[in-house]
This record gives C-alpha cells, structure tokens and sequence, in this order.
C-alpha cells in the first residue's frame, strides 16, 4: 500500500456501549465546539439587526440630524454605509463615546440627556445598517 494511501486509511476503533448517562454526556460535549463556535456570529448578529429601541431614538432624536433627506453635511447619514464605516473604523466604542460626549458640531448624547450608553450604541448600530 502507497504512503499517501496509508495515512488516509484509519483504524476503526471497536464499538462500546455506552451507558445512557455517558452516551447524553457524549453528545453534549460533541456540540459544544459547534456551539462555542456560533456564539461570536449571534453577537454579531445582534449588532447587525439592531431592535427597535435603535430605531425608536433615532426616530425621536438622531433624525434631527441623520435623517437622509437633511442638509447637515458634516453628519453622516442613517443608512449611508461609506460614511458610517468612515465613522466607526476606531471601533464601535470609540463612536459611542463620540456621540455620548459630542462631537463637532454634534451636542453630547445629541441634545438629549436622558439617552443610555446603550441606547446611543443601539441607534448608531440602527443608523450605520444599509
């Protein structure tokens, strides 16, 4: 037998019973690298649909200025996915902390004070969406 066919061919350890338990135990831990290896893209995927309390402050406060039919031009506008990458190439920590201490022309937490940490990180992520 080749070299090369020998390394593909593997020897099939026995087959033992497996207690219940033990067989549960198995499958549980067999599904843990693939599951361990869905956790980053359901963060992701969280940022990247934000929910509606991204929406409902953009609606109520960031649309003053990011709406897309304004004029401001210094701002970028929500769904603008060029000017929203430019934005948040420092990360996304660095914009939110932008947009809660203000920033140029913008006011901090856009002129509305009663606004969470995570309420702004959700309208920017509501905003920087195509």
């Amino acid at each position: 037998m080749p070299a090369r066919l020998a390394a593909i061919v593997l020897p099939v350890p026995p087959v033992r019973r497996v207690r219940p338990v033990r067989r549960l135990a198995t499958l549980a831990l067999l599904g843990l690298p693939a599951l361990l290896a869905l956790l980053p893209s359901l963060s992701l995927a969280a940022d990247a649909a934000p929910g509606e309390e991204g929406r409902r402050v953009y609606e109520s406060v960031c649309s003053a200025c990011h709406a897309p039919q304004n004029v401001m031009v210094s701002s970028p506008k929500a769904g603008d996915a060029v000017a929203w990458r430019q934005r948040l190439a420092k990360g996304l920590p660095a914009t939110v902390d932008n947009a809660v201490n203000g920033l140029g022309a913008m006011p901090p937490k856009g002129g509305a004070s009663e606004l969470s940490r995570e309420q702004i990180r959700q309208a920017i992520l509501y905003m920087s969406t195509p």
